[in-house]
């Protein structure tokens, strides 16, 4: 097969910004809040990543999308089909043999392989991940080993849900083993199925040291990949995955430009760079989407970026907050109702998204922008940063433990406390509760708890809708037991001097004032956490 060499850090000009189509399935029938929890994070953490490469993403849900598979690949440069359940082995013609199948959405499914289909017409660089990679195989008429057993090297537990890690052994002159440098690799997986039978016209790649099918590509001239790890784990080498984005967006450059007509060359570059930049939503939501905007139309006047039109900058998916996982999905939730309701008393028509990575949201380097809601905690760090309104929401650290387990405020100090890295709740931890232990830190939401369901800490400490969304999805294992106030809440955010800071500030207090917000939680927040954060007993801090 042809061996393409790849570099990790390339420095392309604006007019080369390559549009990927981004199709996964988070929200799977029949599985946990938690699970689907880690398919959010696992995708938040890939499109990061293209982002990085020069990526133009555009998210599909496969279980409910937004266009028809057969156009849906039109402008695109490039298919990525994420991780997520099982794949009906109908797809493969079997029978469901082990009942140890989840998650399983035959529509999605069809979707997703028409998609994989069209790229292959189209000459289109395809790039699958676990569930994806499987996909791959079947379109080629592969087939699947529906369980390859517990105790295994690919999986913790039995929905995926806990991560290893495992070497896996790469095939020479292959073009993983090209963006690979020829190295070894040490990868993060979580699957209970393999490929078997191999589909024709792929090659196998990778395996594992148990000879497991670890990735598959294409023969010839067609960059398909399938790889069945997940690069995009946060616990994975960030290095790792940035290298394999990089190979896959590099190749999605090179069809660009092969199949770019000369005639039509300054027109497509004109197009280009008027696309580089963050990502706006897709349209503009009619009527604000599902929300309801009530007060007084015009009561307040806005200066905006766009005429009629308020812009929103924030960090999807955020369930709950904003119930969609793309822009063009988002018709309501908590802040994006709230953001509908400012814009509507500022008389606007109009409401946008735009989407962003957080690094890139919270450094306040993007531009183009009127607010920015995103559940971001108020602090002074932030505030020399950005402006920002009142709180709207408090931002409170709940306590989490396992069902059955006696824990108090006065106790707390003497037990083993886990917290997130870089979230206020970890330096509130240490500085003013200091524990006689020095807490466990944990890279990510799903580490966390899962450090809680086994028993390596007595307690979890975090935002306290964090650590609700947390126990929802873990049937009563793990309850939320009380919180600590603190002089801090989740703002709006307008550019630091903006004229309409003062503005939105007083519209974040009407909205207090006459129970609009109070509304919304009930509305959203409720059946999301499973319980009103408002609920949860209010702790004094030692």
């Amino acid at each position: 097969m042809p061996n393409t060499t790849f570099s990790a850090k390339p420095s392309p000009p604006e007019n080369e910004v390559v549009h990927i189509l981004v199709v996964g399935s988070l929200t799977p029938p029949d599985v946990s809040d938690y699970l689907k929890g880690v398919l959010r994070e696992f995708s938040d953490s890939a499109l990061s990543s293209l982002r990085r490469g020069s990526g133009e993403v555009h998210f599909v849900e496969a279980s409910a999308p937004d266009r028809a598979a057969d156009v849906a690949l039109d402008g695109m440069d490039a298919l990525l089909v994420l991780g997520g359940a099982d794949a009906d082995p109908a797809c493969y013609g079997q029978p469901r043999e082990a009942d140890t199948m989840y998650g399983i959405n035959a529509d999605a499914d069809r979707f997703e392989l028409a998609l994989l289909r069209d790229a292959a017409a189209r000459d289109v660089p395809a790039l699958g991940i676990c569930r994806g990679m499987q996909l791959i195989n079947i379109l080629h008429g592969g087939d699947l080993v529906q369980e390859i057993g517990p105790g295994t090297v690919h999986n913790g537990t039995a929905d995926n849900s806990i991560m290893v890690s495992h070497p896996v052994t790469l095939e020479p002159g292959s073009r993983l083993d090209a963006i690979y440098g020829g190295r070894a690799l040490s990868v993060r997986s979580g699957h209970h199925q393999a490929v078997a039978r191999v589909g024709e016209g792929l090659a196998v790649t990778a395996r594992a040291e148990d000879g497991i099918v670890e990735a598959v590509e294409a023969e010839g001239s067609h960059w398909m990949v399938g790889v069945q790890w997940h690069p995009e784990d946060p616990k994975a080498p960030s290095a790792d995955l940035d290298l394999l984005m990089t190979g896959f967006i590099d190749a999605a450059r090179q069809r660009k430009r092969a199949h770019m007509k000369p005639n039509l060359f300054f027109g497509a570059l004109a197009l280009a760079a008027l696309l580089a930049g963050p990502a706006l939503a897709d349209g503009v939501a009619p009527n604000y989407g599902n929300c309801a905007p009530t007060g007084e139309a015009g009561s307040i006047s806005l200066s905006t970026v766009e005429p009629d039109t308020l812009i929103v900058a924030t960090v999807l998916p955020n369930p709950g907050w904003y119930n969609g996982v793309s822009p063009v999905a988002v018709q309501d939730g908590y802040e994006y109702c709230m953001a509908a309701q400012i814009a509507h008393r500022a008389g606007l028509a109009n409401l946008k998204l735009m989407n962003l990575a957080w690094d890139q949201y919270i450094s306040g380097t993007a531009k183009g922008y009127d607010i920015a809601i995103a559940s971001t905690t108020i602090t002074d760090a932030r505030k020399q940063v950005f402006d920002f309104s009142r709180p709207y929401f408090g931002s409170n650290l709940g306590v989490a433990v396992k069902a059955g387990t006696e824990l108090s405020a006065q106790t707390l100090r003497s037990k083993r406390i886990g917290v997130l890295q870089g979230n206020m709740g970890s330096d509130w931890v240490v500085n003013t509760l200091k524990p006689e232990t020095q807490p466990a830190l944990y890279q990510s939401q799903p580490d966390m708890v899962t450090a809680l369901m086994a028993g390596q800490v007595d307690a979890i400490i975090s935002d306290t809708t964090l650590v609700l969304s947390a126990t929802s999805g873990t049937n009563g294992a793990i309850k939320v037991i009380g919180q600590f106030e603190l002089n801090h809440g989740y703002g709006v955010i307008t550019p630091k001097g903006s004229e309409n800071s003062t503005v939105v500030d007083a519209a974040v207090g009407a909205m207090i004032e006459d129970g609009t917000l109070a509304d919304l939680s009930s509305r959203y927040l409720t059946p999301m956490f499973g319980a009103d954060p408002n609920s949860i007993p209010v702790w004094q801090q030692p």
